[in-house]
């Protein structure tokens, strides 16, 4: 029985998308080998025979069906594993959570229900529910639907130790401002969304943190990086009202919570999830909601991402034009596929390092449930054979995204579908490493576009007993994400350079824009020395809540334009540069410059 094994410098644009291609291809080295292309023939062939129903599929969620069913995968694919789906917690085996997008009409809720289907969030169009793999393929057939896939799993942007650290009040010189403006944050909301508040309880009897407003049944579940985020904006701004709610029970779910904390009065809020299916040249639906609060005048900070930055050569990201494999293009079915040329004449790109997830995606910029040009994703092992592949069926009411298990050692081929036209390309591996790589790692609501959005990058305030200093020697984190990020696409799904879907076109964003302080001490369990930009997001947060709080007639945009001016150059001279932004966002810095603003 064959195995099923389930997986638990500033850059300019040139710079960013290996822009500078030589010429003529160079010669394929190693040619694709005779096997991968029989594999792959296979896999096309069994895609061939799906169903109407099964090509609203995704992948994952296809093979998993047939392993519940206890069938074969793929014929002539002998090295094929099933990628993990996992069954949500407290839910029977062969449960599992998806999210069903379409015209999500009361019918097809009250269909999901009759199919024991429990609905977990809904938006007008899309919604996420628990069911059984078994059902799944019933509910396709609803002409409703326009396509199922697994829901994306949440990532931390936390990085945990043991070791005591300095806070970061004394790193962004924030006990001094505090003191001297005083600004503590009173009469400002700051609300979190993040795993959970486990231990908040006890945080409270320790006098780490007050009162926090918990949105209900929103509490979550988790390590409880929530408490050590309110305990980090506790810390710089003590005055400030606090409330939660849960961002990691689903992209939609997290949508709509940011939406109740808008409604509950928050004006500043900040999260440090990043969901694996966020589009990084469209706004998602997380991205959408912080485009409407942000129309409301409400400050919106996210944690970059821990995927890594190139500038520290830790980049798990490739992104630009794709690049056809001419010399050796490959016939199915009668038609021609072109493999992806990372470099000239390189088709294969190698993982030297997997994060937690142990996935790779990629993204294209069609739009979002409208995409037409279909790439496919296939993962090979050492001998060139396909171990795990992602070919979501791409007709123009799917997502541009395909995304596959990964391990060290593997290869990644990406493949152009017959007719599908040259579009630019994002590869993630989720914290994972490659062999080519780029900059433009940070992403989706990350790094939102969005008027009053900040995205934070992270440098360690280990040890410090002083505040930080800027210059050329200072640097973010090796595993700070990094930008630009590079957007085709308007909050409404308007193309932006309908004439120009390369490197050149759509609308360059300075992501991320500021820098602030990760592996800062907290008294939660688990986050004793709390590093990661999930910790330097709320540090950023807490200083506009002081700004805020001391001159409240400062718009959105003056205290960006503070923010900005006012941080230390950090890895360049002056200005922004991809890794840091604007550079350390510095408390003292701001209230001194919003006084002049407000006076």
């Amino acid at each position: 029985m064959r195995q099923i094994r389930f997986l638990d410098m500033v850059c300019t644009t040139s710079f960013l998308f290996i822009s500078v291609w030589f010429g003529a291809e160079a010669q394929d080295n190693p040619p694709i080998a005779n096997s991968t292309v029989e594999q792959v023939r296979a896999i096309a062939a069994d895609k061939a025979k799906l169903t109407v129903a099964q090509k609203k599929l995704s992948t994952d969620l296809r093979n998993a069906i047939k392993v519940d069913a206890g069938k074969p995968l793929v014929q002539g694919v002998p090295n094929l594993l099933a990628e993990e789906i996992l069954t949500p917690d407290e839910q029977p085996k062969g449960k599992v959570a998806v999210n069903i997008k379409g015209k999500i009409t009361p019918e097809i809720q009250s269909f999901v229900q009759k199919q024991g289907g429990i609905i977990t969030a809904t938006l007008p169009d899309q919604m996420s529910a628990i069911i059984s793999l078994s059902k799944i393929e019933s509910i396709a057939n609803r002409r409703e639907v326009k396509h199922i896939d697994e829901s994306p799993t949440p990532l931390t942007n936390a990085n945990t130790t043991l070791l005591p650290n300095t806070e970061g009040d004394i790193a962004h010189a924030a006990t001094t401002a505090r003191s001297r403006f005083d600004a503590d944050g009173s009469g400002v909301k700051v609300c979190v969304l993040s795993d959970s508040v486990d231990g908040l309880g006890q945080a409270q009897k320790d006098g780490s943190l007050g009162a926090v407003e918990v949105l209900q049944g929103q509490q979550g579940r988790g390590r409880g990086e929530g408490t050590a985020i309110l305990e980090i904006i506790h810390r710089i701004a003590p005055g400030a009202t606090l409330a939660f709610a849960t961002g990691s029970a689903g992209d939609i779910s997290m949508a709509v919570n940011i939406g109740a904390l808008a409604d509950a009065g928050c004006t500043i809020i900040v999260d440090d999830i990043t969901y694996s299916n966020e589009s990084p040249f469209q706004d998602g639906v997380i991205a959408r909601k912080i485009n409407d609060i942000s129309s409301r005048g409400i400050l919106y900070f996210s944690s970059a991402a821990n995927s890594g930055n190139k500038l520290h050569n830790q980049s798990g990201t490739w992104e630009g034009d794709f690049r056809p494999l001419s010399a050796q293009p490959i016939t199915i079915r009668g038609k021609t596929w072109y493999a992806h040329a990372f470099t000239p004449g390189q088709y294969k790109n190698t993982v030297t390092a997997v994060g937690p997830t142990k996935v790779a995606a990629l993204f294209w910029n069609d739009p979002l449930s409208k995409a037409t040009n279909e790439y496919d994703l296939y993962i090979l092992d050492s001998a060139g054979n396909v171990v795990t592949y992602s070919d979501n069926d791409i007709t123009g009411s799917e997502d541009p995204f395909q995304k596959a298990a990964i391990d060290v050692g593997q290869s990644i081929l990406i493949l152009q579908r017959p007719g599908a036209k040259a579009r630019f390309l994002h590869l993630d591996t989720f914290r994972g490493r490659i062999e080519i790589s780029t900059s433009g790692s940070t992403r989706g609501h990350n790094a939102s576009g969005a008027e009053n959005a900040f995205s934070i990058a992270s440098i360690s305030a280990r040890g410090r007993t002083q505040p930080f200093v800027g210059g050329l020697g200072v640097h973010v984190d090796d595993y700070s994400s990094d930008g630009p990020r590079r957007i085709f696409f308007a909050a409404d799904g308007s193309t932006i350079t309908p004439s120009d879907m390369t490197q050149t076109g759509g609308r360059l964003l300075q992501k991320p824009d500021l820098t602030a302080a990760d592996c800062v001490t907290t008294d939660v369990i688990n986050f004793g020395s709390f590093c990661g930009t999930s910790a330097a997001a709320p540090q950023a947060a807490a200083i506009a809540a002081l700004l805020k709080s001391k001159y409240q007639a400062l718009s959105p945009s003056q205290i960006r334009r503070i923010l900005s001016s006012t941080s230390l150059s950090i890895e360049a001279v002056n200005g922004w540069n991809s890794a840091a932004g604007f550079g350390i966002v510095m408390a003292e810095a701001a209230l001194a410059a919003a006084g002049n603003v407000a006076n």
